[in-house]
């Protein structure tokens, strides 16, 4: 039998194969260990990241630490991976540690009910109960052992210290998410943990002397950059894999297309449908942290994420442009990474209406893609009649205002397109021009426009900045000094300055 099989239904398979043969599938296979031995506890399929996340429990390091989204099943994967170290004679001294004692010892009474109620688990490794059984500690024989295997379980903040069984140090030491918000409450607590972790915990690991495979093993949903997880993140000493409830693939990409890492537990949109609520009511940063295992201190922002205000009818007059925030054509190296459709376009509809901005309307596009562009810009000209259509006029984008102009020729349609050049950085364009009407409380944008509401919140700590660079080109545009906003009786702004005839192809 393929020891990827995957196990719908035990009962058929346990009748098929003999105690052997299920033993060494499971030495091979920790999920059809799993599924096999603890049905009730394993009963979906697991998500793609459990199997990288055995693998590294199942590798040569000695400290593991492992961060994982906010209900994956990493308590259930450690209790299984207690039982299964067990299994194989591979721990006779385990410290199993929780955030607090309680929840330590329901995990070593999970085990307590599979050592006397598994009948298929114990058969099949002749594993049977010790004389001594407490709440904080049991007692287990296993084969012809001399000795018997003891589990103790302990809250992180016991006594923990010097932790020694009939001479034998842990072997194996778990730590269940030992980090909460109460416990990583102050920077004096996250500092206090973290010495704990490498200080009295790792301290009592058994030396790779006594026990080539002592095993420290840490999973966690992070919650601080000073926390101990993620300080482990850079540390060589450990086996560190971040994983989010996103597929790898869709992690970085908008909301609307980003896919579940576990469809069978969190469906892709029950997934998206969170994180867009959350993110209209200014908490996006937690969820992100709790599901995503990605750490965006509010104050490490360039923006607050209370300066945003919300509309749900436009303003019926105003002055109006549209931004292009481009994807220029790959080069060879971006073809031969296969990273040509790694960046988004963006375009963008804003209106002034006094001293407030308003995002109307954007569209976005992955990859390079000129008859998207020319499309998008001749439908939103179309709905919005903006005043001005800007483009950068370097590189790409001179190419763009060319191919516009020249699309607008042939239907006979004609906007003015504006060609300007910013040498500032990034950055400094994006703050420069939206920090100012943002903090003064005069930005407003949709609730539904998740992917700017992300971007604005989240920013510098973003992988795509498309849509707000194209906020901060029209907000820079509609702040330009020299035209009067007040309004004419045709909705439209009425302006002192008319912009040059170089920028005109035509009147609208």
């Amino acid at each position: 039998m393929s020891t990827d099989v995957y196990l719908e239904d035990t009962a058929p398979v346990q009748e098929q194969l003999s105690s052997a043969e299920l033993v060494r599938l499971g030495a091979v296979n920790p999920e059809f260990f799993n599924h096999t031995f603890f049905p009730r506890t394993f009963k979906q399929r697991s998500p793609a990241m459990v199997e990288q996340v055995w693998d590294a429990l199942d590798s040569n390091h000695r400290l593991v630490n492992i961060q994982m989204p906010r209900g994956f099943g990493k308590t259930s994967i450690l209790r299984a991976y207690m039982a299964r170290r067990i299994a194989y004679g591979l721990a006779h001294t385990i410290l199993y540690i929780g955030r607090n004692e309680g929840s330590a010892i329901r995990s070593v009474t999970w085990l307590r009910g599979q050592v006397e109620n598994n009948r298929l688990y114990t058969s099949c490794f002749d594993i049977r109960p010790g004389k001594k059984t407490q709440d904080t500690e049991m007692q287990i024989w296993h084969g012809t052992d001399e000795y018997p295997i003891w589990i103790m379980a302990a809250g992180v903040t016991g006594g923990i210290r010097g932790i020694n069984r009939d001479d034998f140090r842990p072997d194996l030491i778990v730590l269940d998410d030992i980090l909460d918000d109460e416990n990583c409450l102050t920077k004096e607590q996250r500092h206090k943990l973290t010495n704990l972790v490498y200080g009295a915990i790792l301290g009592s690991l058994a030396p790779a002397t006594e026990s080539s495979d002592a095993k420290l093993a840490m999973l966690q949903t992070p919650l601080d950059q000073e926390d101990a997880s993620t300080k482990a993140l850079s540390d060589p000493m450990w086996k560190s894999i971040r994983f989010s409830c996103w597929t790898p693939e869709t992690e970085d990409l908008p909301v609307h297309q980003q896919v579940s890492a576990w469809e069978e537990r969190y469906p892709s949109k029950t997934l998206q449908d969170q994180k867009k609520a959350h993110t209209a009511q200014n908490r996006l940063s937690i969820w992100v942290r709790e599901n995503e295992c990605k750490l965006v201190a509010p104050e490490t922002c360039s923006f607050r994420a209370e300066w945003l205000n919300y509309f749900e009818r436009e303003p019926e007059i105003g002055v109006r442009v549209i931004a292009i925030d481009p994807v220029p054509p790959p080069s060879q190296h971006a073809l031969d990474k296969n990273l040509h459709n790694n960046d988004y376009e963006c375009i963008m509809v804003m209106q002034r209406t006094g001293n407030n901005y308003y995002i109307l309307d954007y569209v976005t596009n992955r990859g390079h893609d000129p008859s998207w562009t020319i499309a998008q810009f001749f439908s939103l000209c179309f709905k919005y009649n903006p005043r001005t259509v800007i483009v950068e006029s370097v590189a790409y984008q001179r190419t763009l205002a060319w191919l516009l102009r020249r699309a607008m020729e042939q239907h006979g349609r004609f906007w003015a397109i504006k060609e300007y050049t910013d040498q500032r950085p990034k950055f400094n364009r994006i703050v420069d021009a939206l920090n100012g009407i943002a903090s003064a409380g005069h930005l407003h944008c949709q609730r539904t426009q998740t992917d700017f509401i992300q971007q604005f919140q989240m920013y510098k700590h973003v992988p795509h900045d498309d849509v707000i660079e194209c906020a901060a080109l029209c907000a820079d545009e509609l702040n330009q000094p020299g035209f009067d906003f007040e309004l004419g009786a045709d909705g439209m702004g009425v302006e002192d300055d008319i912009p040059s005839l170089n920028y005109l192809m035509g009147a609208p």
